[in-house]
């Protein structure tokens, strides 16, 4: 995910009366909410290449025990569970009660306004668990916060502009934690996806996220598409912000045969294929269609003609490893 953050520790201490209101930094520079975050190829080749080599740790992890096959959920679609207010402080925070390792999502359904422009949750792991966020349906600007215990660090952040998709995933402690949904601009109501799902290490692969917002765009008039990024599942620095899974969507207008890589990796990150069949935004059993699990540092590919539709690709952290990737998409 771009345009996200995770101020230093320590020294970007929010005050809680407005801790929306303080610059974002990274550690590199001072990230402000933009509306180009957020690649639309629309082009017929798409190149974008996003964050230096340089971050790269010194020392990526890399998993060697065998990866099992990810099997989804089987996750019914229930309706979301509406939220009321008050949650508009730390306070008053709505308590999400169902996140454990293994449940399936819970989504909630909230509104925020010029009255009321901020919601509240909290939410608590009981383990180590790759905690994943989604903030979808809106009809207006709005973003979403991860914040610590006391409600005064921000660990976390999306705000890509616009009505697009917002998302957090990240490894987190056992512990109390904070979401903070806030306008942007205007009004809008919205669905929040939250699930937590296990987290991997030197001896498991974990899982990846099993939510589906749109993080980055890929049009049906691209012929070729390319995109350079990382997933950070231990950050080297604590400027840098945690991000266990990306994802992309794919629309194809017409059926084609769809060529897929995942190269330049320093460390284990895998990659599968989902057409989200009943549009929940949710893994659900039958919609994942391929997947590669390719171990260490080997390239990740995919090749499979698919009818025209919708299609989501997730770029995921195996065994807690941390690598740069590029992402090659090709049309036949």
């Amino acid at each position: 995910m771009e345009n996200c953050f995770n101020p230093a520790q320590g020294t970007n201490i929010l005050p809680i009366a407005d801790p929306l209101n303080a610059p974002l930094t990274t550690g590199l520079e001072t990230f402000l909410p933009s509306s180009s975050s957020l690649e639309l190829a629309s082009a017929a080749s798409v190149t974008i290449t996003a964050e230096p080599d340089s971050m790269l740790p010194e020392s990526p992890i890399i998993g060697t025990a065998s990866q099992p096959d990810i099997v989804p959920a089987d996750v019914p679609s229930n309706l979301p569970i509406v939220v009321t207010e008050p949650n508009n402080t730390f306070g008053t925070a709505y308590q999400i009660s169902s996140l454990i390792v293994g449940n399936a999502p819970t989504v909630f359904s909230g509104t925020i306004d010029d009255a009321d422009s901020l919601d509240y949750y909290q939410f608590t792991l009981s383990e180590t668990s790759n905690f994943n966020v989604a903030l979808t349906h809106l009809i207006a600007d709005a973003d979403i916060y991860l914040y610590n215990q006391d409600g005064r660090v921000a660990l976390n952040g999306s705000f890509r502009g616009g009505t697009r998709d917002e998302a957090i995933n990240q490894t987190l402690a056992a512990g109390t934690y904070y979401l903070g949904v806030r306008q942007s601009s205007g009004s809008t109501s919205y669905n929040l996806l939250v699930s937590t799902t296990l987290a991997g290490s030197i001896v498991a692969a974990g899982w990846p996220s099993n939510l589906l917002p749109t993080e980055f765009e890929v049009a049906a008039s691209t012929t070729s598409y390319s995109r350079s990024s990382w997933i950070w599942s231990t950050p080297p620095i604590p400027t840098v912000r945690g991000n266990t899974t990306d994802v992309y969507r794919i629309h194809l207008d017409a059926a084609r045969t769809v060529n897929i890589s995942l190269t330049g990796l320093v460390a284990d990150l895998d990659l599968r294929l989902i057409q989200d069949t009943n549009s929940n935004q949710i893994i659900d059993v039958t919609e994942q269609i391929n997947q590669s699990q390719n171990s260490g540092w080997d390239a990740e590919s995919i090749s499979t003609t698919l009818e025209a539709g919708d299609y989501y690709l997730q770029v995921y952290s195996a065994f807690g490893s941390s690598s740069a990737y590029t992402l090659n998409i090709a049309y036949v």
